[in-house]
């Protein structure tokens, strides 16, 4: 087929889009696609600021930074294309509407989701903070994205829900919580297996936490690392509301200081997915062995009676 059998229309756009300097035409698209990202990053910015500030009617969600985005570079890319290649966009646009039928059926879950992005953060239904219960997963929302709602488990765990989820299953907004993670490390101490050390720090913990506030699940450690000095691990608890948490975190951390130190989270510390992931069978191995030993101890007591505290008393 040759040229001469296309379309009169069609011959006339083509020869617009090649039959141009292509020098001058380089720099103006250039120009414009980065006029474009600048002002994509400050537009960007500006919201961030906006959707922090405590008087904002709309939640901090990313969903609504994204559709700003993608605004932004479609009126660039329009421009670029009217501009510089001669294309009539109200054509195309015009002509992109028929296909668009075909395409949005086949992105229909995404529409879905995006629609049910817009309703949840625009109806306030959920915010980042929130302490929610959808189906069997439980966290605190972390974002609302154009396409999924981002939760974080107790167990540093992200959870991605999609929105049309949220909008058509049951959700349960529960108390807010507050989780407190320490990176610590545990000194070796010779006779002591890391179980028995993070055992009795644990139980210290939960005493000097408890002496302040209430604690809604008691603290934990899990380890993720070993050296030459000891044992590195994460240290996390759930309080209630009502309390700085700061203090709280004192209070663990001078727990912490009689056995090692705190810890940066940069000291190459794993995320709870990955460490999982690496090492379940030492993880379940562990918690298994210290469970045992837990049943032990008391079976133990419930033999001896009260002797092991006359013995303590004797000594």
């Amino acid at each position: 087929m040759g040229l001469d059998s296309l379309p009169d229309e069609f011959k006339n756009m083509m020869q617009n889009f090649f039959h141009v300097g292509w020098l001058s035409t380089f720099l103006t698209a250039l120009i414009t696609l980065m006029l474009t990202a600048l002002v994509s990053a400050l537009i960007t910015k500006l919201l961030r600021k906006m959707l922090r500030l405590s008087q904002n009617p709309l939640p901090s969600s990313s969903i609504f930074i994204n559709i700003a985005r993608v605004g932004i570079w479609c009126v660039g890319i329009c421009i670029v294309l009217s501009t510089c290649f001669n294309v009539n966009i109200s054509a195309a646009i015009t002509a992109l509407g028929v296909g668009g039928i075909a395409v949005s059926l086949g992105f229909q879950s995404t529409l879905s989701n995006l629609i049910g992005g817009l309703q949840i953060s625009v109806g306030k239904l959920v915010e980042p903070g929130d302490h929610i219960q959808v189906g069997t997963n439980t966290g605190i929302v972390h974002d609302v994205t154009w396409r999924h709602t981002v939760i974080v488990t107790a167990e540093g765990d992200k959870v991605l829900i999609p929105n049309s989820v949220i909008n058509t299953s049951a959700l349960i907004k529960m108390p807010p919580q507050n989780d407190v993670r320490l990176d610590i490390l545990v000194n070796r101490v010779e006779g002591r297996t890391p179980e028995d050390l993070a055992e009795e720090i644990e139980g210290k913990v939960n005493d000097a936490v408890e002496a302040i506030t209430l604690m809604k699940t008691p603290s934990k450690i899990s380890y993720f690392g070993a050296n030459d000095k000891g044992y590195k691990g994460t240290l996390y608890f759930t309080v209630g509301t009502g309390v700085h948490l700061d203090a709280v975190k004192n209070a663990a951390v001078e727990v912490v200081k009689l056995y090692g130190k705190r810890i940066s989270t940069s000291d190459g510390k794993p995320n709870v997915t990955r460490r999982i992931s690496e090492h379940g069978e030492e993880i379940r191995e562990e918690r298994k062995e210290r469970k045992e030993r837990k049943e032990r101890r008391v079976e133990r007591e419930k033999k001896d009676g009260s002797r092991p505290s006359a013995g303590k008393k004797e000594s």
